[in-house]
């Protein structure tokens, strides 16, 4: 069972390597899900790959962002570059990335990203069939549910064990577009999850997650031959990515006879990171009670004091506990409860008080937590590292011809539709979940009627079928976006029913659903 490590970094990336991580994923500075990273470039990545396969491991590229139409030539030009560096795989959610590297580029290994929304087997499936030699199944799937999708497919998964909690269900979550315009599925959330809430006299951060930790379950996934457990962080500190890497190695490679040892000490490692509180999320329940936060949005850590005073960019504190140079810091700011963290550079004692360097938005009257101690043995410079790679392999080199995008350009463009010059109407796509409302309302003449399908309202579905067609024959019914695993059945059988009293045309929400279709001809799909 392999142990796939974040890197945001250089000093995560040979942080996780010398703990024992067998693989490691990274981003590129563009189309990351993690575009807040450093991350990094072609040039980067065409060191780490073979220093990466010197030492016997792999390396993924994370390419899961969703792209925009206006951002294919850069997309272009880092598909011809990806396709003479060869890394290990590449990670993508987006299914215009894949039919480009699927059909341009079969030499390169693709996986699923967790961001596709697989949560069920129809999904695992689907994706299997197109190619992907890997799932990496949603967050929010119990043992019991990756136990069956695990006896009914050969294809390669993935399952998170460590880490970040979203709110919503993986690959589905809109609530940072919403709110500011940062979409998370293109790497850029800014975790209103995370946000301080007030309702009335209510306070709270009532959609703050406590952090995945799934250590004494990795015996059981090794059981079910899991093929690979991941750790969620590429903004990790390399602290935290060491030490996360060293306790699910230790774990993983201990003997029968040995693992309860081995988590019980595993777990005191990750303890002393002085993280968020830890939870086994969704994996012994689909509705968890011990996944929430609402008292904090973070790790606190330990405290370390209040801050006196602020000069030069330097504060000062009367410490309470120890700190020294390489422990990361949070300052919390009580009455917004923001939080602020950072490395310790520079650290200087001066009578009883210590003086430490600090960002420009930490103020006096903040409190201090110590989150992650530092770890002597972990290397400081991103820039020495990057020199020390250079000196120790030999880049691969990659060429971006300016046929080749040429090339690229006219074949994608080849792939797509004709749209209409000029539109003659607007056509209005009208959704609802109330079966009244199609029943009992004027629509616009032209409109394209969506009613939502689920167990609820499938009786009244089935009771007014003559009405809804005779008076909407285009209308459509759609699917939710999570069809969990217990519910395939059902969703199976109402398919069926419905097709036979006529019913033609079908929104899907998830690439999986396409399997609930024994047979598309002569119905209209749509997305």
């Amino acid at each position: 069972m392999e142990i796939l490590a974040p890197a945001g970094n250089f000093e995560t990336f040979f942080a996780a390597l010398e703990k024992g991580a067998d693989a490691v994923y990274v981003g590129l500075k563009k189309f990351s899900a993690r575009a807040l990273a450093r991350n990094f470039s072609l040039e980067e990545l065409g060191l780490m790959v073979p220093y990466a396969h010197q030492h016997g491991k792999r390396l993924f590229v994370a390419l899961n962002s969703l792209i925009k139409e206006t951002e294919w030539n850069e997309l272009i030009e880092i598909a011809v570059a990806l396709s003479d560096i060869k890394p290990d795989a590449l990670i993508i959610q987006d299914l215009g990335v894949y039919w480009l590297f699927k059909h341009r580029f079969p030499h390169l290994i693709l996986h699923a990203s967790t961001l596709t929304g697989c949560h069920n087997l129809l999904g695992v499936k689907k994706l299997a069939r197109m190619g992907f030699e890997r799932i990496v199944l949603a967050r929010e799937l119990t043992l019991k549910e990756i136990e069956e999708i695990r006896k009914a497919t050969s294809v390669e998964l993935e399952v998170f064990v460590h880490g970040a909690l979203c709110f919503s269900y993986s690959g589905f979550c809109l609530a940072s577009s919403y709110l500011g315009g940062h979409s998370s599925l293109r790497g850029r959330c800014r975790q209103p999850c995370r946000f301080f809430y007030q309702w009335g006299d209510e306070k709270g951060y009532y959609l703050s997650c406590k952090d995945l930790c799934a250590l004494q379950l990795i015996p059981i996934l090794k059981e079910l031959q899991i093929d690979a457990i991941k750790i969620e962080g590429r903004m990790k500190s390399a602290e935290y990515v060491a030490m996360t890497v060293e306790a699910y190695r230790i774990v993983r490679d201990a003997s029968p006879n040995q693992v309860q040892g081995a988590i019980e000490y595993a777990k005191s490692i990750i303890e002393r990171m002085e993280n968020r509180p830890l939870s086994t999320g969704f994996f012994f329940s689909a509705q968890p009670k011990d996944v929430l936060n609402p008292k904090h949005p973070g790790g606190f850590g330990v405290y370390l004091g209040r801050i006196l005073r602020k000069e030069d960019g330097k504060i000062y504190l009367h410490p309470e506990a120890e700190v020294k140079v390489g422990d990361r810091i949070r300052a919390q700011d009580e009455s917004l409860g923001k939080g602020i963290a950072w490395k310790i550079k520079f650290l200087k004692k001066v009578g009883d008080l210590v003086c430490v360097n600090a960002p420009t938005d930490v103020k006096p009257g903040y409190l201090l937590f110590r989150i992650v101690s530092a770890t002597p043995s972990i290397k400081k410079s991103d820039k020495k590292l990057k020199s020390q790679l250079v000196q120790t392999v030999k880049p691969v080199p990659f060429k971006v011809s300016s046929s080749a995008k040429k090339r690229l350009r006219q074949w994608i463009h080849a792939q797509c539709f004709e749209f209409p010059k000029k539109i003659k109407k607007l056509t209005w796509w009208i959704y609802a979940s109330d079966i009244n409302y199609f029943l009992n309302c004027k629509l616009p003449k032209k409109c394209v009627p969506i009613l939502s399908l689920n167990s609820q309202i499938y009786h009244f579905i089935i009771v007014h079928f003559k009405k809804l067609l005779k008076r909407y024959p285009n209308i459509t019914l759609g699917f939710p976006p999570i069809i969990l695993p217990n519910q395939i059945i059902f969703f199976k059988k109402a398919v069926k029913q419905l097709l036979d009293l006529g019913f033609k045309h079908w929104h899907l929400a998830n690439i999986g659903q396409f399997d609930l279709f024994s047979d598309t001809k002569g119905l209209i799909l749509s997305t």
